[in-house]
């Protein structure tokens, strides 16, 4: 449910959704972090700060997994913002290339490095998004269709107006 919902608040880009986007990135171990990074993209340039702070406040042991999850975000921001010249997206993460933090400043090198691929893999991936959107919908309401059929139904009122 979680990836739906990540899925559902970039769609919706929803300002309130930043923060917990922001904490799935990080800390999801599925792939559903990819979810989150695609939805933060759509959020727009506004979530560029937190991704640094995500990756600035991560621990040691986790900077290297959390900086390559920070560059796909950012990487999202450029395709979803416009990659050519200029793109508001663009700007922001090549702005963070002079940042004297070298973890933000990787980041938005692997970013732009990876956007080709980034790209290349939206048509598969957000097809498969739906798909997988679609059997956690399926999964979270499937109880409900099987309590409605062990109830016994046996007759059914229908009122037809004019």
């Amino acid at each position: 449910m979680r990836q739906a919902a990540a899925i559902l608040l970039g769609h919706l880009g929803e300002r309130k959704a930043e923060g917990p986007l922001v904490a799935m990135l990080g800390d999801e171990p599925s792939a559903g972090w990819v979810d989150a990074a695609r939805a933060l993209g759509n959020l727009g340039p506004r979530v560029v700060g937190p991704l640094c702070n995500l990756l600035r406040s991560a621990p040691i042991g986790r900077k290297e997994v959390v900086g390559a999850r920070v560059a796909r975000a950012l990487a999202e921001l450029i395709k979803a913002e416009g990659a050519g010249p200029g793109g508001s997206g663009r700007v922001a993460v090549e702005n963070l290339l002079e940042v004297g933090d070298p973890s933000v400043s990787s980041a938005a090198r692997r970013a732009l490095a990876t956007l080709g691929a980034v790209r290349d893999e939206v048509d598969g991936d957000e097809a498969e998004a739906s798909r997988r959107f679609s059997r956690l919908a399926s999964d979270a309401i499937a109880p409900e269709l099987d309590a409605a059929e062990d109830d016994e139904i046996d007759e059914v009122e229908v009122e037809v107006g004019d």
